[in-house]
């Protein structure tokens, strides 16, 4: 196991929420990415997260995201945050939610569904299968996986 420092946990979490080093105007949606989305109940917040995280970003920038290119879309946080506080399991890379997963078990079968924001690669598709037989001995029981992506 490897040994951290704080500074360099520090470091890393900044680094990937782009905080540590802003993004280029052009590249704000990836913002988005990176941090699993954007906290948006109030426009003004988003604006604000946004703009701490990319040079030269303007309001009409995300409102042209949101409204008119469509590059911004709010449909993923209602998979993540659920009603009444319930948060979603959630595939994460790289500190980055890339889609939700559920199961349910029935007699000696567990089915997990898998809804990802994107079609995965090949190696993200193996890594899950690969945490699907841990589940798999954990529950005791043999899983099926459902794919599904946006």
């Amino acid at each position: 196991m490897k040994s951290l420092k704080w500074n360099q946990v520090n470091d890393w979490r900044l680094s990937q929420h782009s905080l540590s080093q802003r993004l280029k105007r052009q590249d704000f949606v990836q913002a988005v990415t990176q941090t699993g989305g954007i906290q948006a109940q109030v426009m003004s917040a988003a604006e604000l997260a946004l703009w701490a995280r990319t040079d030269g970003l303007l309001v009409q920038h995300v409102k042209s995201a949101l409204w008119q290119d469509h590059t911004l879309v709010k449909t993923y946080k209602s998979l993540v945050f659920r009603p009444q506080g319930w948060i979603s399991a959630v595939v994460l890379v790289n500190g980055c939610i890339k889609g939700v997963w559920e199961y349910k078990t029935h007699r000696a079968q567990t089915t997990v569904k898998v809804r990802m924001f994107s079609p995965p690669t090949t190696a993200l598709k193996q890594s899950i299968e690969a945490e699907l037989e841990r589940l798999g001995a954990f529950f005791n029981t043999k899983v099926v996986l459902e794919f599904e992506h946006f």
